[in-house]
Parts: C-alpha cells; structure tokens; sequence
C-alpha cells in the first residue's frame, strides 16, 4: 500500500532528521481510543500515531501528545428556527418548572419582607 498526504511527508522528514525508520500501516480498528491505547501501551508494533485525534483527558493519560500543527475552525451548521412572535414569547427561555419556581421563590421573599417590615 502506498501512502500519501503532510502527514506521511512529515514521517519521512522525521525519518530524514533522526536517521529513524517507519514502516507505514494502516490503523487496524477504527477507533481512535483504541489505537491511542496500542501506542500508549509499548507493548505493541505501533510506536507513532499520525491522525487528526482529539487530545483528550482520557487519551492523555494514555499517551504523550505534540503540540497540535494545525488547528482547525470546524463549526456546526443548523436550521435557525423562525422567531415566535407571540405576547407569551418571552417565557420560552425557560421551562414551566423553572418558572414556577422564580415565581414562588418571589412570593416567599416578599412574604419575608411584609413580615419584617410589619414586626419592627
């Protein structure tokens, strides 16, 4: 299998600098926390990672990471709902349980205000 793309041209550059040899192969599962977990291990052929993982908690105390190369600005793209325009609108930002508890917590601090006012 031939190999291509940066990160291959970085492993020969590395190869290059070090004097070390790679040899290439494909990454036997497809989970990214199983493959960080054989190269963390040292007990298996794999001694380098090249991907795009996530350094992650879990993944750290696994594995020593580099510092990311290249960071990259991935964003989530979704249907903006149209905007309600009712007089009630206003009480969408939170739940029916939410509200009740702001109102009744409202009503327990004026009953506490009326009652030290009303006893001094």
């Amino acid at each position: 299998t031939t190999f291509s793309g940066i990160l291959v041209d970085m492993a020969h550059e590395i190869e290059r600098r070090t004097g070390c040899k790679f040899v290439l192969h494909l990454a036997p599962s497809e989970k990214w926390n199983d493959m960080v977990a054989l190269v963390g291990s040292g007990s298996s052929k794999f001694d380098l990672l090249l991907g795009d993982v996530v350094i992650t908690g879990e993944r750290l105390k696994l594995a020593d990471f580099t510092e990311p190369f290249h960071i990259t600005t991935l964003t989530f793209l979704f249907h903006k709902p149209e905007p309600a325009n009712s007089w009630w609108s206003f009480l969408h930002p939170f739940s029916g349980g939410l509200w009740l508890l702001l109102l009744s917590t409202l009503l327990a601090a004026g009953q506490l205000f009326w009652l030290f006012e009303h006893h001094q």
